[in-house]
């Protein structure tokens, strides 16, 4: 399944592409086939690609036998791109042990009352008598990237109904009774609830790399500033844990406070190491009107330069600067800078997340269901569910082969 970027009519369009079964093994080179089949049959030139977005599976980004590596062979311009709400997800997975403990049992917690159904309907009756908010729990699943934050708060705003419906003898309720332990649940669902808001500001159209490197740099200098309140005793960054420890008249203990900071380090970490700072040498691409913060680029030629420093000092486009998407804004400049749009273009227009193909996955996933499990080709139906563009239907009803039904 692929989709495609680019630019027409000074506009970004992102069309769905082609859907083809891989009927063999799904190697590089058996995808490369499928590809390579659609580019002769539709006279596309591999020139025309600047960048392809993966998931970081072996079979795309091997370095000698994966996709990409066979298309920079014939196209040695392409630029491989890691979809970054995959490695947003990769970036959070580690934790201290004992959060991930607290996680585990969490974990078993909602699969003792969502796995059993005569649990489930007992707890989301009785929820419903003690006029609960939510009455029922969230399974969780790692393939869901939503899903951490969302069973955990959850799980934390239900923390009460739980103590009164699990009986003793379930090893894991004693852990609802304890509070450093829900004090560790409440930190968790709040930071992963805050991780979740990053993941969303990932998605959708329209999303270039700049986009996603300023909103993963504005979350780094929110984990440093909740580290420093950490690290002060202060809990006011996560509303959810400061309310418990506030309600329950217990002072926090030092060691829970040390394993929080332990896993906001961690976070700062790993996303600075899958999502490291764009070069000096683009930054002209986002801030065109700061060039005078950083050197005039040295990847520009003399042309270019001069350019970008006549761009940096109209004043008109600068306040438009302000109102448009960074893709809008330079297709603007593409009939007065047409060299400097060029290049910017290569950085601009490659997708930086799998977004799209998620949401094709759902509607093949609606498509294909038991009734329809024998359609073989679902291109046109895909082609058909995923565009934006409103059938011509005079033409097609005025078409020679189109006749209209007698009984009409």
């Amino acid at each position: 399944m692929a989709f495609v970027r680019y630019e027409k009519n000074q506009e970004i369009h992102d069309d769905f592409l082609f859907c083809q079964p891989l009927l063999g093994h799904t190697t590089g080179e058996d995808i490369l086939n499928v590809m390579n089949k659609f580019m002769q049959d539709n006279k596309i030139s591999w020139t025309k690609y600047v960048g392809i977005s993966t998931d970081g599976a072996k079979s795309m980004v091997g370095i000698n036998k994966g996709l990409i590596a066979k298309i920079q062979k014939v196209a040695p311009n392409v630029k491989s791109i890691h979809c970054c709400i995959h490695r947003e997800a990769l970036a959070t997975r580690k934790m201290p042990a004992d959060l991930q403990k607290v996680l585990d049992e969490s974990v078993k917690i909602v699969n003792y009352i969502k796995g059993r159904p005569l649990n489930a309907r007992l707890f989301a009756q009785m929820c419903e008598e003690m006029g609960s908010s939510h009455t029922q729990l969230l399974f969780h699943t790692d393939v869901t990237w939503l899903s951490r934050g969302k069973i955990l708060s959850r799980l934390f705003e239900l923390r009460q109904e739980l103590q009164v419906f699990l009986n003793d003898k379930f090893e894991l309720k004693k852990c609802l009774h304890d509070s450093t332990w829900l004090s560790k649940l409440a930190y968790l669902a709040e930071i992963f609830s805050i991780l979740n808001g990053l993941n969303l500001s990932l998605q959708g159209k329209d999303i270039s790399l700049f986009h996603v490197q300023d909103e993963v740099n504005a979350t780094i200098e929110k984990l440093k500033l909740w580290k420093t309140r950490v690290n002060n005793g202060e809990l006011d960054s996560s509303p959810s844990l400061h309310e418990f420890v506030i309600k329950s008249f217990d002072k926090i203990d030092t060691d829970v406070l040390k394993c929080l900071t332990e896993h906001l380090d961690g976070l700062q970490e790993g996303l600075k190491n899958y999502f490291p700072d764009l070069t000096t040498n683009l930054e002209w691409i986002s801030h065109p009107f700061n060039i005078d913060s950083f050197a005039t680029p040295d990847n520009l030629s003399n042309v270019e330069q001069e350019q970008l420093l006549e761009l940096s000092a109209d004043g008109f486009w600068k306040n438009k600067h302000k109102e448009c998407s960074l893709a809008f804004f330079w297709l603007q400049m593409q009939q007065l800078y047409q060299n400097l749009t060029e290049k910017v273009l290569k950085h601009v227009l490659p997708f930086p997340t799998l977004y799209l193909y998620e949401v094709a996955f759902s509607a093949l996933v609606d498509i294909k269901s038991k009734k329809r499990n024998r359609i073989l080709d679902v291109e046109p139906h895909l082609r058909l569910k995923l565009t934006n563009r409103e059938p011509d239907y005079n033409h097609l009803a005025s078409s020679q082969h189109k006749q209209i039904h007698p009984s009409h």
